[in-house]
């Protein structure tokens, strides 16, 4: 009987609520945050669920809890190396989404703590990790408020 790799998507299912598990600790006092890492250039369809460290705001970042995210057809184009761009692996894809701001990093002005964003074109899911996972770190300058 031959052995046949199931996506992941399959044998992951939806992140539904009931599925979601508490915030791990990848070690002693790092806290850890669930994201899709690509790990290779098989295609989106290779993507594993995964726990990473926790990203940090720094100048003129800023932290943001994802709501909701898109996987663009570049992202899909940088999956299988189409794309002129060779980040480091692992790497999360993800460059749209939307997010609520949990920290700013120094320097920042233009946004504040607690509001809804959406992420502008910038490096997020190309050169830098992006919004496919819980919290993404963005160039302040690339964010715009959204009315709530």
């Amino acid at each position: 009987m031959e052995n046949k790799a199931v996506p992941n998507r399959e044998r992951n299912g939806p992140l539904t609520e009931s599925r979601q598990r508490p915030k791990g600790v990848l070690a002693r006092g790092v806290e850890a945050m669930r994201a899709w890492l690509m790990e290779g250039y098989e295609g989106v369809e290779s993507l594993r669920l995964d726990e990473v460290p926790d990203p940090q705001p720094g100048l003129e970042q800023v932290l943001l809890r994802v709501k909701f995210a898109a996987l663009n057809p570049a992202d899909a184009f940088l999956a299988r190396r189409m794309y002129p761009a060779n980040p480091s692996l692992p790497h999360i894809l993800g460059r749209d989404g939307v997010g609520e701001i949990e920290a700013v990093g120094p320097g920042v002005e233009n946004v504040c703590v607690g509001e809804t964003v959406g992420i502008l074109r910038c490096e997020v899911g190309v050169e830098q990790w992006g919004t496919l996972a819980e919290k993404v770190v963005v160039p302040a300058k690339s964010v715009a408020r959204i009315p709530t």
